[in-house]
């Protein structure tokens, strides 16, 4: 699937989080839009933020640029159009087409696991490193780039507070509710839970 880049830099009136929140709405009507990529880019802007912000502007570039991505290029040069008018301080890129990558296989290349206080380790299946320190408790998951990483705050909280109670898991019965990769379950198991449900 081809994709078409835009990268909107530069200055507006209000808060970030209101132009974000503008730009979505108005990227909500456009069928070919697929997603927007806050602070990350595949282009050097420098270009996009050489100019000096007025007292009145909020500079998209001190959080760094968005990236816009759109299906055909028809529909990336309507919405450039559209916004350059709606928002005359904005500096945007010409669109740019995007080669097509295994964007899963680059995630799986850069995620190398998680480690979460006091002394759990998540490791992804497919690296070999499973070097821990003597305390830490190995879980090994499949994790995708939706779910089973283990560096969700909520996931990261649970697990956590089940380290708090480990003594409470002893020969105990455990119900994993909204279970993802199952990381709470495994977590449950390894601190000595007699039986786990998981419910997804």
């Amino acid at each position: 699937m081809q994709s078409f880049e835009l990268i909107v830099s530069g200055g507006w009136s209000g808060s970030r989080e209101a132009f974000v929140e503008a730009l979505l709405e108005r990227l909500s009507k456009v069928q070919e839009f697929q997603g927007i990529v806050e602070g990350m880019t595949s282009l050097k802007t420098r270009e996009l933020d050489s100019a000096e912000p007025s007292s009145d502007e909020t500079w998209l570039s001190e959080n760094g640029p968005l990236s816009l991505y759109f299906g055909t290029l028809d529909s990336a040069l309507k919405f450039c159009g559209e916004i350059s008018r709606a928002y005359k301080t904005l500096r945007i890129s010409e669109p740019r087409l995007v080669p097509n990558e295994d964007w899963n296989k680059k995630w799986r290349d850069s995620y190398q696991g998680a480690e979460i206080a006091p002394y759990w380790k998540i490791i992804p299946s497919w690296t070999e490193d499973v070097s821990a320190g003597p305390h830490q408790k190995i879980i090994r998951m499949n994790p995708s780039l939706g779910f089973g990483t283990g560096e969700h705050p909520t996931t990261q909280l649970c697990m956590m507070a089940m380290a708090n109670l480990e003594e409470k898991f002893g020969g105990a019965r455990v119900l994993d509710f909204g279970s993802g990769s199952g990381i709470l379950a495994v977590g449950a198991g390894l601190l000595g839970a007699r039986s786990i449900d998981r419910c997804g």
